[in-house]
């Protein structure tokens, strides 16, 4: 068990590497969110492709 969490697997980062750095990513954007208003975050989210909407801790309604 403790080699699978210390070896990335071939061809990429480790899977807690990739969860680490959505975290990150997502604790900025969601200041850009505050910071922009909601107005300015909507026109952004639209030209993303659908689920950046999470990363901006704004989860849009299905």
């Amino acid at each position: 068990m403790t080699k699978d969490i210390e070896a990335p697997p071939r061809g990429g980062a480790h899977p807690l590497v990739r969860v680490r750095a959505t975290w990150d990513v997502s604790a900025g954007l969601s200041v850009v969110a505050d910071i922009s208003g909601d107005d300015l975050l909507n026109r952004i989210l639209l030209q993303l492709p659908a689920g950046y909407d999470l990363l901006f801790g704004r989860p849009q309604p299905a």
